[in-house]
């Protein structure tokens, strides 16, 4: 684990890690030292611009060493992952694919649950020899947004489209649901859930790497839980058909499935319907809890005018029990 206090360079954090007593330690087994892992990590660590008023303030860190994931603090933990793919035709035997996860307690949109697993990753290239991180450049960008579902706008572009080939790019988080966009302007195209304004620059507190779904790193033993899709989320992005529709210009939609324009503009406008029923049903409760106060208030300022009544009513045909009293 990696402590980013705030204004401190990412770099620093590269000192921290390397070889013990003279060994490379590979504590994922992945063939890639973790020392080597973590320089990558904070070298292309997005920026990421999350909601000032989501409903769940902040990516989180869950408790090391425990099978399910449990809420440590909502801090703005980003969790990584670095691992070898095989590299296309006329280079290097390997690239590497990188994934940074920002993982939240809740999701409030409709519906709202438990957990929320979202991720950027990167396609990576070295120029030269050696596992030094100043050799690999990025290639693609990839962010998921609603990914393997209906209103799944997912997408990619070049890391020289995005100004992202030595550093990370600007994602865009949206507010309450946290799909991730590589372009503001994509924010808005999914169902009309997504609203990713206004929005601030997360402050990093953690640069945290997971390793692999059968090798966690520093604790995360609940990369496999069932309650959260996390693990589904840990093997390759870049594959062939994905690289082949990645666009030379902006970032634009490459959901994981191909899905109608159609159903998703049917979603949104059904999204739109339930929310304006929710309002409206919202409405209807507040008119009737009023109804029900006044008509109670008149209930009760009727019963005491007849009270009233039927006492000067009773004083009049008993004079006798009046005067007696």
């Amino acid at each position: 684990m990696i402590l980013l206090l705030p204004g401190a360079s990412l770099l620093l954090g590269a000192l921290l890690f390397g070889p013990v007593d003279g060994a490379i330690v590979d504590t994922d087994h992945d063939g890639l030292p973790d020392g080597f892992e973590q320089s990558i990590l904070i070298r292309f660590v997005p920026t990421f611009h999350i909601s000032e008023s989501d409903c769940d303030v902040a990516p989180a860190q869950f408790r090391p060493g425990l099978s399910t994931p449990t809420l440590q603090a909502r801090d703005g933990t980003i969790y990584g992952q670095v691992f070898s793919v095989p590299a296309g035709t006329g280079t290097p035997s390997h690239d590497l694919e990188v994934h940074y996860y920002h993982l939240w307690n809740r999701d409030c949109g409709y519906p709202g649950h438990a957990l929320d697993s979202e991720s950027v990753s990167v396609l990576l290239r070295a120029n030269s020899a050696g596992l030094e991180a100043g050799n690999w450049r990025a290639v693609y960008w990839y962010a998921a947004a609603h990914e393997n579902t209906l209103c799944d706008v997912s997408n990619g572009a070049t890391a020289a489209a995005l100004n992202a080939v030595d550093r990370g790019p600007d994602v865009w988080v949206s507010k309450d649901k946290h799909a991730s966009f590589l372009d503001k302007r994509l924010c808005s195209g999914g169902c009309g859930e997504d609203r990713c304004d206004p929005a601030i620059i997360l402050q990093v507190s953690n640069l945290i790497n997971i390793g692999e779904p059968g090798a966690s790193m520093n604790g995360a033993d609940w990369i496999n839980a069932a309650a959260w899709p996390l693990a589904t989320k840990m093997h390759p992005d870049f594959t062939e058909s994905l690289v082949q529709r990645m666009p030379d210009g902006q970032a634009i939609p490459l959901p994981a499935r191909d899905v109608a324009k159609g159903v998703r503009t049917t979603l949104k406008v059904a999204g739109d319907t339930y929310s304006s029923l929710a309002t409206a049903n919202a409405e209807t409760a507040a008119g009737l809890e009023t109804g029900r106060k006044n008509t109670a208030l008149g209930l009760s300022a009727a019963t005491h005018v007849v009270s009233a009544a039927m006492r000067r009513a009773w004083k009049f045909v008993n004079p006798a029990a009046s005067s007696a009293k």
